[in-house]
């Protein structure tokens, strides 16, 4: 895997500690029930932060395509998770139930899926090619 680092590279780095930080600072000091929502969301923006870092560094094209895929684990999941830990915080999660939260999750479920079919199908990234061209 070839890649290239970047001084622009550093606040995605610099993003992707402190979201991951706050993640385990709140699972160990906070014990309540919007605690477990929070720390998973702040992983995921990790998570996808720091794969657009290394989707940057990257210098060939499968590469990149890999770690679309790694920061695609993120994006589909933040809103659903943004939405949940926003529902416990504010003491509304009487609507919370397991069911409701598995009809919740289909539409992340389903763009993930798309999203690493996209090889076959083309639905999410219609062309994918390097451009080598330019400064």
């Amino acid at each position: 895997m070839q890649w290239h680092f970047t001084y622009d590279l550093v606040p995605l780095l610099v993003a992707a500690i402190i979201c991951f930080a706050l993640s385990i600072y709140v699972v160990l000091r906070r014990k309540t029930a919007w605690a477990k929502a929070y720390a998973l969301m702040m992983s995921l923006v990790a998570v996808w932060a720091f794969g657009y870092m290394m989707e940057l560094a990257s210098l060939t094209l499968p590469d990149k395509i890999f770690w679309t895929h790694i920061q695609y684990f993120g994006i589909v999941s933040i809103p659903t998770l943004w939405m949940l830990f926003i529902s416990l915080y504010t003491g509304r999660d009487k609507w919370i139930t397991r069911v409701r939260l598995g009809v919740i999750f289909i539409i992340p479920l389903a763009g993930l899926i798309l999203e690493l079919a996209n090889n076959y199908t083309g639905l999410v990234i219609g062309d994918m090619r390097l451009v080598t061209t330019g400064p």
